[in-house]
């Protein structure tokens, strides 16, 4: 199968949406990340893949999840 067609699942916690190998998350999952932090995980992401280390980018992709799940936890309690 051609790289482009691969999926994987959204890094969101429980989220069963599959995505393009090249997304962190779902556009719904995305959309909950604060624009700073989704600029952090861009900015990371390039570090790394430029051969820097990971750790940032690791750093950053937790946070971004911790959001998802804090907003979504928030939204259901109401």
């Amino acid at each position: 199968m051609p790289i482009f067609k691969k999926k994987k699942r959204c890094f969101a916690a429980g989220c069963k949406e599959r995505i393009p190998l090249r997304l962190l998350m779902c556009g719904r999952h995305w959309a909950m990340v604060p624009h700073e932090l989704r600029v952090e995980v861009y900015g990371a992401l390039d570090v790394w893949q430029s051969g820097g280390s990971p750790k940032a980018y690791l750093d950053a992709i937790k946070r971004a999840a911790a959001v998802v799940t804090t907003r979504e936890k928030s939204a259901n309690v109401r």
